[in-house]
């Protein structure tokens, strides 16, 4: 079974910039500031608020997720599941990591809504409840749904949802 194979870790003697530019680049297509955030907010704080969780089968890296873990929010940050590995245990692994190191069974997610479809019934195995969406939070008439929580207003038209209807940006 694939999910035996599947050892998650602390990455060791892994440049953030390598990092960075293999495994995070497609997180820009959805957050346009990603690459500036990663570096001035996760890199100095790995160890201390931030980990970075790698899941490797063998030697290969196969997918990657990004935590946050203090008093004010534990966050799932970014997840990332490198294909043709999706659907084999590798998303399962990583979160359940992110939930011990986290202490919290429902933390904080965001997920941009081309991405929703991919991950709804997943975070609904994990019981995640979606509980807000906003339209242009993070790019214009994109919208971005909230897990286990509520995204902080921004100077934009703001949308809280009342079920788990998709919403269309107005």
């Amino acid at each position: 079974m694939m999910a035996d194979m599947i050892r998650v870790s602390v990455p060791e003697n892994v440049s953030v910039d390598y990092l960075l530019q293999t495994y995070l680049d497609v997180f820009t297509r959805f957050y346009p500031n990603f690459d500036e955030w990663f570096m001035q907010k996760v890199v100095p704080n790995l160890g201390t608020t931030r980990r970075i969780f790698l899941a490797n089968i063998g030697k290969e890296i196969v997918g990657i997720c990004i935590v946050k873990n203090c008093q004010q929010e534990k966050k799932i940050c970014s997840l990332r599941v490198f294909e043709p590995y999706r659907r084999q245990g590798v998303g399962t692994a990583l979160v359940k990591h992110a939930l011990t190191f986290l202490g919290d069974n429902y933390p904080f997610v965001t997920v941009p809504e081309e991405s929703l479809p991919q991950y709804e019934s997943f975070f609904q195995s994990f019981n995640f409840q979606l509980m807000d969406s906003c339209c242009g939070y993070y790019r214009p008439n994109k919208i971005e749904y909230a897990f286990n929580g509520f995204l902080e207003p921004k100077d934009i038209s703001y949308k809280s949802i009342e079920c788990l209807e998709v919403l269309s940006c107005q």
